[in-house]
């Protein structure tokens, strides 16, 4: 009994790690697409014609927040697969 419980804790602790990773690409691609958040809303809004409605003085950096944290999702999402599989690979064999 003692080696199950042993061994369901190593699969855990391998699951924190890879959540972990994820979080870590996550947080450096939010960063990043902070850092370039305007160029992003810049390329959003060139087919449109104009500029997005901001109606308050705060708008603007709810807008930025949250066109970084979709570029964040998106771009994590291939680190998440990758987790993913490696976390899964061992038992398909």
């Amino acid at each position: 009994m003692e080696n199950k419980d042993s061994h369901l804790i190593e699969h855990l602790d391998e699951l924190r790690q890879r959540m972990i990773k994820t979080l870590i690409a996550f947080v450096i691609f939010f960063v990043g697409a902070l850092v370039f958040v305007e160029d992003i809303y810049s390329w959003i809004i060139k087919d449109l014609g104009r500029d997005l409605a901001i109606l308050g003085p705060s708008d603007i950096l709810w807008v930025y927040t949250i066109i970084s944290f979709v570029f964040a999702i998106a771009a994590t999402i291939p680190a998440v697969a990758y987790q993913t599989w490696e976390f899964i690979a061992p038992a398909l064999t």
